[in-house]
């Protein structure tokens, strides 16, 4: 008999140990390099022929392994491997704008209705908005409320806490736009989590004070993604700048508002003729695999990958606020 590993199973290797991925439950385990190498060199072939390759040296322990996976239903035994199909790899998505970041400040002047049409006439299904300083609530019911036509999937709000805003408008803000997933309150005197009743969706008040996109490109194992969509884009493309477009505060139109390049300012340039810029697109190609010390990672395609903050600047660079050694398999403090 031979161990299959579920096509939603996926080994991933690390420098000092390796991974499985389940893309379908969403979870992970750790694994030692020597099972990635019987999972991958040896794969379709019976555990007595693995032993034998091994000398029977590790006999024992390659029998715990087996046990370790057929325990957490990583795969099953059968006799005909080949009739069970790898899933493919690629990834692929109709839109040619997936999510979009805008940011904005006391000093912005963004033509909300201008940019909710643009986003929608490209397919942009998940958006972020990300206001620094106060804002009233009729201004903020008003930004929201442009999206509400679109085809918009998710809207992600974070904004300046303000002592005018209160949960009941906040709830009332939700009841009537549900495309919202998600409120981030910031610079708020108190902690609190709360989900709005009925529609469910998150309200986060954070003490953490956001001035500006500085606040960004942290890397953290609470911010992995496990699912089929996010680990094909990141073996195929940079899963965070890939199919992006950004607004800074100031309307440059970027591929993250902390980075320099400008493709043109929104107020005179359309999203479509920014895309339309052959450089525009150059940070779109750039996977994990390609990257310093990220491609030794074992988390490398469940981690969002940062452009904006690396550690010299370069393209290839490791993220500037990544504290994860996969050399040593330790987070640094």
């Amino acid at each position: 008999m031979i161990f299959k590993l579920f096509a939603c199973c996926i080994p991933v290797l690390g420098a000092r140990r390796s991974i499985i991925c389940d893309i379908q439950r969403g979870s992970f385990k750790f694994i030692p390099n020597i099972l990635y190498e019987i999972l991958t060199e040896y794969k379709n072939q019976s555990i007595q022929s693995i032993k034998d390759n091994f000398q029977n040296k590790y006999d024992n322990y390659i029998d715990s392994y087996f046990n370790f996976l057929e325990k957490h239903e990583f795969g099953f035994w059968c006799n005909n491997p080949e009739q069970f199909p790898e899933i493919e790899m690629k990834w692929l998505h109709p839109s040619l704008i997936t999510n979009a970041i805008i940011d904005s400040n006391s000093h912005s002047n963004h033509n909300y209705k201008k940019i909710a049409l643009q986003l929608d006439r490209l397919g942009c299904s998940a958006l972020q908005i990300r206001i620094y300083d106060e804002i009233f609530y009729e201004s903020l019911e008003n930004i929201v409320k442009f999206f509400g036509q679109t085809r918009l999937r998710s809207i992600e709000l974070i904004f300046k806490y303000s002592k005018n805003i209160s949960q009941t408008m906040l709830n009332d803000l939700c009841g009537k736009h549900q495309r919202l997933r998600s409120i981030i309150i910031h610079s708020s005197p108190e902690y609190e989590k709360t989900e709005t009743f009925g529609t469910k969706i998150l309200i986060v008040y954070s003490t953490e004070e956001i001035k500006d996109h500085n606040h960004c490109g942290f890397v953290d194992s609470s911010y992995f993604v496990v699912n089929i969509s996010s680990f094909t884009e990141s073996l195929n493309f940079n899963n965070c700048l890939n199919k992006k477009i950004s607004i800074d505060v100031n309307g440059e139109i970027k591929n993250c508002p902390a980075m320099s390049n400008s493709y043109g300012n929104i107020k005179d340039t359309t999203i479509t003729d920014a895309l339309n810029n052959e450089a525009y697109k150059e940070y779109w190609y750039i996977t994990k695999d390609q990257v310093k010390v990220c491609c030794d990672c074992e988390f490398r395609y469940i981690c969002i990958d940062c452009r904006a903050f690396t550690n010299k600047g370069g393209k290839f660079d490791k993220p500037e606020k990544c504290k994860y050694d996969p050399y040593t398999a330790k987070w640094i403090k």
